[in-house]
C-alpha cells in the first residue's frame, strides 16, 4: 500500500481506530516495521496515541545491530531525520546474544554481555520485545541444540 497517499494513509489510520475500538484491542505488533513510510508512521502514531493514550504497539524490526534497532525508536537518538515515536522493537539483537550465550561457550557470553550493554542506545530498553523463537524463526530448543529428547 502505497503510505505516502493521502487516501491510503487516512484508511489505515480510520481502520486502525475503528478495530481498537470494536474489538477493544490494547495493542498492535507492526509487522515489518522498516518497510513502512516512517513519515506516514511517525504521523500514524501520533494520531493513535492522542486517541487512545494508554494504547501499546512495537514494530518488527529484523535487522542486524543494536544501532539499527534503535534508528526506528522515537526520540532521534541515532540520527534519525523522523521521530517515529514508537516505543520498543522486537529485540532481535538480544535473541541473537541469548542463542550465542547457550551455543558458544567461550564468547557466547560476551556477545550477551555487550549486546545487553548496548541497552543505552534505546530511549526505553524495557519498551523492546524480547523473544526466544517466533514464526519466522527456528523454535528457541532447535536453535540451542536441544531439539530432541532421549528416551
Amino acid at each position: 500500500m502505497n503510505q505516502e497517499n493521502e487516501y491510503v494513509q487516512k484508511y489505515i489510520l480510520q481502520s486502525h481506530i475503528w478495530w481498537i475500538e470494536y474489538a477493544g484491542i490494547d495493542g498492535f505488533r507492526i509487522d515489518t516495521y522498516p518497510y513502512n513510510d516512517l513519515d506516514f508512521m511517525a504521523k500514524w502514531t501520533a494520531a493513535i496515541q492522542k486517541e487512545y493514550p494508554q494504547f501499546s504497539f512495537f514494530g518488527e524490526t529484523w535487522v542486524q545491530s543494536v544501532p539499527n534497532q534503535a534508528y526506528f525508536l522515537g526520540g532521534k537518538r541515532v540520527g534519525q531525520s523522523i521521530d517515529t515515536k514508537l516505543d520498543g522493537v522486537t529485540d532481535f539483537q538480544l535473541n541473537y546474544a541469548i542463542a550465542d550465550a547457550l551455543n558458544n561457550e567461550k564468547d557466547g557470553a560476551n556477545r550477551l554481555y555487550a549486546t545487553l550493554g548496548s541497552d543505552y542506545q534505546y530511549p526505553n530498553p524495557l519498551a523492546n520485545v524480547i523473544f526466544l523463537d517466533n514464526h519466522d524463526k527456528d523454535r528457541f530448543f532447535s536453535v540451542v541444540g536441544r531439539g530432541h529428547r532421549e528416551i
